[in-house]
């Protein structure tokens, strides 16, 4: 597993650690509770954002090096004309 990989594993964990906490403090703790959700909820975003970003990094080079997307079928019929 690549560094890279890793990071991404423990974004996702980490993603889903807050949700779960976010969700369980408002459960618990009543009034507290749902004034620290929006703490879990802007921990959750910053976690969702870096795991996109790093699977973003990831596929990179594969559409650089022409690995294909949505418009690869689209470019090689049109540049075969």
């Amino acid at each position: 597993m690549t560094f890279v990989n890793f990071m991404v594993v423990a974004a996702v964990f980490a993603t889903v650690i807050a949700l779960v906490s976010g969700i369980w403090s408002m459960a618990v703790n009543g009034e507290v509770g749902h004034r620290t959700s929006g703490q879990w909820m802007v921990r959750r975003v910053a976690f969702q954002a870096t795991a996109v970003a790093l699977v973003g990094r990831r596929l990179g080079p594969l559409r650089r090096a022409g690995a294909g997307g949505p418009d690869a079928a689209w470019r090689t019929t049109a540049c075969a004309g």
